[in-house]
């Protein structure tokens, strides 16, 4: 049998991050094209996610939401850190959808998360999450965060007041939210 404790005497301990030197927003745009390898216009709007490249990472929906978004002829940079098992399946979807000088998976990057000031936006599009240290990192730059509602992640976000949560496994209400975010400035730099 369990031993049964009373819940008066339990508490939730949240996790936390170690301070971050996050770049500058000019260092980050002016180095990220450096490292990655990949040049793309730093003036545009950039979209981010750092994520390894696994199928629980749902990093098709995010291309697939970012295709959606090219219809309404916005001035979008997508950037994907981070390496995995997926590369050769996204690489294809980006072709497939004609997004290769929009969507750009620059593999892995020493201290990646010091890059996040060169985002105007944070993206999460997992199906399967636990509680992701990424987004805690993404709020610390003071990211919007656009997120799929998984996990652990309803703790971490409160819909529309420290970012928007989305369904998982659909593109067309992630490229809602996001376009909510390119298009409402104030509620941009609220979230």
């Amino acid at each position: 049998m369990g031993l049964k404790i009373k819940e008066k005497k339990l508490s939730l301990i949240y996790h936390g991050i170690k301070p971050i030197n996050f770049l500058t927003r000019e260092e980050a745009r002016g180095k990220l094209p450096l490292i990655s390898n990949f040049q793309f216009p730093i003036s545009n709007f950039i979209i981010g996610t750092i994520a390894n490249l696994y199928k629980t990472k749902g990093l098709e929906y995010l291309i697939e939401a970012i295709k959606i978004l090219t219809t309404y002829n916005l001035q979008l940079t997508t950037i994907i850190i981070g390496e995995g098992e997926e590369r050769k399946n996204l690489e294809d979807l980006i072709s497939q959808l004609n997004l290769k000088n929009r969507v750009f998976l620059v593999g892995n990057i020493k201290n990646a998360a010091e890059f996040l000031p060169a985002l105007d936006i944070y993206v999460n599009s997992s199906v399967k999450e636990g509680f992701p240290y990424s987004i805690l990192e993404a709020m610390s730059a003071g990211l919007p965060i656009v997120s799929t509602d998984v996990g652990g992640i309803p703790e971490m976000i409160t819909e529309g007041e420290n970012g928007l949560l989305t369904e998982p496994h659909n593109p067309e209400k992630l490229a809602q939210k996001i376009k909510i975010l390119i298009e409402d400035g104030e509620l941009k730099n609220a979230l």
